[in-house]
């Protein structure tokens, strides 16, 4: 025990350098393998960081609940297809594109962003991608950092992260769409350009290189990407706001960006990015609701007089 307490004291002395050359080495790994690691992993990856920090016991008690339903979540997606077997549950290919319609016209914001751009991948397309796989990885990271800087504010944002992920697999059983791009690969709408993923190492697709486990083609409604994102950047605006003011505003470039990026590549329309921000932004309040009361309250226990 005492070699480890030593350990543990050398480890929190140089815990800037450890930092720098743990990252390195992620990184490095990363680059070798072109590939990110599985949700499971980061949890194991970031738990690194916590004992950098000093704080590696203190992470198992706080997170293993949060770790736990999430990595559920993650693998589980994929199941939504085999519900729609067994509840002959139908597909709507044509209805988010007679919505996104109803509101944009002929030519939905997809197109205007794509003939925007051009048909050559661009540094535009770099941000796009580098954007759209922050996704897989930059909520969990958020998470650290509120973890460490304010475990209060940890509590909700575990709690509304959960929320917003289960009521969004939810949704996806009981109302699978077709996302744009697949519309249009069965010809109900106008070609989409993929160019954002020619920027991909050579024979790689995007599940082969991020991990995207439990994969599910048919859940575009409503968009977790922006929703997730519009999520983050509200709890970084509480955790900021205090101390830099309307600075903390700032966070809110990740959602826009994200919108962007996922109407852009056409793996999203418009109102799914609305249903992502109305799920989010419901998700805050129920929680926050939730966690100001008091636990005999929520109990039903009332003091004795």
């Amino acid at each position: 025990m005492e070699i480890l307490g030593n350990i543990q004291e050398f480890i929190k002395k140089y815990k800037w350098f450890f930092f720098s050359f743990y990252t390195v080495v992620l990184l490095y790994l990363i680059f070798v393998t072109k590939r990110l690691p599985s949700p499971d992993i980061i949890f194991v990856i970031i738990w690194g960081y916590a004992v950098i920090f000093g704080q590696g016991k203190k992470f198992v008690l706080d997170w293993w609940p949060f770790a736990i339903l999430f990595i559920i979540y993650e693998y589980s997606r994929g199941a939504a297809s085999l519900i729609h077997e067994i509840f002959n549950i139908s597909v709507h290919k044509e209805t988010l594109y007679i919505w996104e319609k109803a509101l944009f016209g002929e030519n939905i914001p997809t197109y205007w962003f794509q003939d925007l751009v051009g048909n050559i991948p661009t540094v535009i397309d770099v941000f796009a991608f580098v954007m759209y796989t922050s996704f897989f990885w930059f909520a969990v990271v958020a998470a650290f950092i509120i973890w460490i800087f304010n475990k209060k504010l940890f509590t909700e944002f575990k709690l509304g992260y959960l929320f917003l992920s289960y009521a969004g697999y939810i949704t996806y059983i009981l109302f699978p769409a077709y996302p744009p791009w697949l519309a249009a690969e069965e010809g109900i709408i106008q070609p989409i350009k993929r160019t954002v993923w020619e920027v991909l190492p050579a024979g790689k697709s995007v599940t082969a290189v991020f991990h995207e486990v439990g994969y599910n083609p048919v859940a575009p409604f409503p968009s977790l990407h922006c929703g997730w994102a519009v999520f983050v950047a509200i709890m970084f605006d509480r955790l900021l706001q205090k101390k830099f003011g309307l600075w903390a505003k700032l966070s809110y470039l990740y959602p826009v960006a994200m919108i962007f990026t996922v109407v852009y590549t056409g793996d999203h329309y418009i109102v799914d990015a609305i249903a992502g921000i109305i799920y989010a932004f419901a998700s805050v309040w129920i929680v926050s609701k939730i966690c100001r009361i008091k636990p005999k309250k929520l109990l039903n226990i009332n003091k004795s007089k």
